[in-house]
């Protein structure tokens, strides 16, 4: 049976077209879609990074971090400074075409893991102390 609506083929015993929803006895009644409400309240009673706080760094990791991972800026990902990061990832990786950028990594991370086991770095990137 072809619905007089749009014109595509249906099952002989359906009540409503498949592909536009026409009643196929009186076709120019569409068939009402159900709308689903989703519930306007928060089961939890706080967003759960609402109240959390910053993760508070550890001193020794990240001094020795940065004294034997430096060259590839893995201390300042875990202090948070993501821009130095990957300055010394690139400098560890792309380096080697001009011979001492592997070299200048590895120097500029083992003098601030030393700085940060000194105590001359004292805080992460969000500001907090280093514990």
């Amino acid at each position: 049976m072809n619905c007089p609506k749009c014109g595509r083929e249906n099952y002989d015993k359906t009540k409503e077209c498949v592909w536009c929803g026409a009643n196929l006895k009186n076709p120019f009644q569409t068939r009402q879609k159900p709308t689903i409400s989703t519930p306007s309240f928060n089961p939890l009673p706080f967003s759960p990074n609402e109240n959390a706080s910053p993760k508070q760094r550890e001193r020794l990791i990240a001094g020795l971090l940065g004294i034997f991972l430096g060259y590839l800026g893995v201390h300042n990902f875990y202090l948070g400074y993501r821009d130095r990061g990957f300055t010394q990832l690139f400098l560890s990786i792309f380096g080697w075409f001009i011979v001492v950028g592997p070299f200048i990594a590895g120097i500029w991370g083992f003098i601030e893991g030393v700085q940060i086991l000194s105590g001359q770095i004292n805080q992460d990137a969000d500001g907090q102390l280093l514990l």
